[in-house]
């Protein structure tokens, strides 16, 4: 007599096959590995993407500050400012307005990127100098400063001399990494300093004892422009020293 052979088609919720287990497991364990680091890389590379961007818009806007700057300069030179419908400071206090505002945003960028005590506070002061350039900017606008000081001009004396600290300790803190520094960079940094330089000169001949004589005017004009030009250069030399 045969064996009686009783076929069920009823599999258990738990699989008892442990071949078939493993692969599952296996399978399943891959997988997640597999999800994991496409969620890894996606999110490098959305920050990669982030970053890049950033820096595109930190590097690029200084050719706009600069081209504020130049304009600002130019305004100040009673032949250029006589010649608007105000005959005044209006268009030089506007370009000056827009350029160190958007050299608050860059400063910004570049605080909260900063790691460390040293490089926070350098940081810092890169978004102090700007911040008392656009208080000094805005006092240049006619009808704003009724205190009868010269306002603007001392918060032009004061903002460049900050610049001039926060670039020198730029300069400190790469001398004391010992790492090799390109020309570019040397020269981005010094552009800087010797616009905040033209600048800081410029203001002084349009102090009140000044502001009588067109020509005095117009020589902190021109110092102005010399400084906006400064800016240029700094910007060709960061767009080179971070992109070739």
């Amino acid at each position: 007599m045969m064996p009686k052979v009783v076929h069920s088609f009823h599999e258990p919720e738990d699989a008892v096959d442990v071949e078939n287990g493993t692969v599952d497991t296996a399978v399943d364990v891959v997988t997640k590995e597999d999800h994991g680091e496409e969620a890894l890389h996606l999110s490098e590379s959305d920050g990669n993407k982030g970053s890049r961007m950033l820096l595109y818009f930190t590097t690029f806007s200084r050719f706009a500050v600069a081209s504020f700057l130049t304009s600002a300069g130019c305004h100040v030179i009673p032949a250029v400012y006589l010649d608007t419908p105000t005959q005044d400071f209006k268009y030089a206090s506007i370009f000056f307005i827009l350029a160190t505002g958007l050299l608050i945003v860059n400063a910004m960028i570049d605080f909260f990127q900063a790691r460390g005590v040293v490089a926070r506070t350098n940081a810092f002061l890169h978004i102090l100098a700007p911040a008392v350039l656009e208080a000094g900017s805005i006092s240049l606008y006619p009808g704003i400063n009724k205190s009868g000081q010269p306002l603007a001009q001392y918060f032009f004396l004061v903002g460049t001399t900050i610049v001039c600290v926060a670039v020198f300790g730029d300069i400190g803190r790469l001398l004391h990494r010992g790492s090799a520094v390109s020309i570019a960079s040397i020269v981005s940094q010094f552009s800087v300093i010797v616009g905040a330089v033209n600048f800081n000169y410029g203001t002084a001949f349009l102090m009140p004892e000044y502001l009588t004589s067109d020509p005095a005017i117009a020589k902190g004009g021109r110092f102005f422009v010399a400084g906006g030009v400064c800016f240029f250069v700094n910007a060709f030399a960061t767009l080179s020293d971070k992109f070739f």
